[in-house]
């Protein structure tokens, strides 16, 4: 369903040096309240660590630093594309320091990408469309005294791009926007909840534990998602 990578396992001596288990990427002028704060309190109240400070402030440097060591501090980066996402050189900046995390290996950091409101895998990998281009437009004019820079936006993007599948991609409907959620809710716990039980294979040594705790936590996931998808659809 949902397009990720994940790095190299890690040790279980390592597990502790993680602040948060999930970074939340997105621009705050589009997704602030109404989307991004659903999934952060639904994932907050399912006993996740998130990291979900962002006030908008694209050229305040102590956010912007204060973001990049959440990002080294997490398991798990939900980059949530959208137009406002792409624009921002800010929010790029963002998804390539993302990206270098993912390439450390013994990072243990994966990385979930989400394409809200009618952004699609393939218009922002090849940067085509007209939201793309208009903002590669602007770019390439406000960054031409910086030689690489627009490249590695179009890089990052181009390899966000490659870890999404289309289940994370829908048209921005109340309906279809409650789905996204769920999806969003239900692969965070695929992912951070398998890393969760590989460390607790490390220190109890019982694959048929682990695998007894991973088939439990499957059927938890299907059964809210289900519950909470007829609430929707009921209101």
């Amino acid at each position: 369903m949902a397009g990720t990578q994940r790095a190299g396992d890690s040790s279980s001596s390592s597990a502790n040096k993680f602040s948060y288990e999930v970074f939340l990427s997105f621009n705050a002028e589009r997704v602030g309240n109404d989307f991004v704060d659903y999934v952060s309190i639904a994932l907050s109240k399912k006993g996740f660590k998130v990291y979900n400070e962002n006030d908008g402030k694209e050229h305040d440097k102590e956010t912007r630093k204060k973001r990049y060591q959440a990002i080294e501090q997490s398991r798990l980066s939900v980059v949530i594309v959208t137009k406002q996402y792409v624009r921002s050189p800010w929010c790029l900046d963002e998804l390539v320091k993302i990206l270098e995390q993912l390439k450390k290996n013994s990072a243990g950091h994966n990385v979930l990408p989400v394409f809200y409101h009618h952004m699609e895998p393939i218009e922002v990998g090849k940067q085509l469309g007209r939201p793309c281009e208009e903002a590669f437009a602007v770019h390439e004019e406000a960054f031409a005294g910086e030689p690489g820079k627009v490249e590695k936006w179009r890089s990052a993007l181009a390899q966000v791009a490659k870890l999404a599948v289309k289940g994370l991609s829908v048209s921005e409907t109340s309906w279809y926007e409650a789905r996204l959620r769920q999806n969003i809710i239900e692969e965070v716990w695929k992912i951070v909840g398998a890393r969760r039980v590989q460390v607790s294979l490390d220190i109890y040594g019982s694959e048929a534990t682990a695998e007894s705790i991973r088939k439990w936590m499957e059927d938890v996931v299907k059964i809210w998602n289900e519950s909470q998808m007829r609430r929707s659809y009921e209101y």
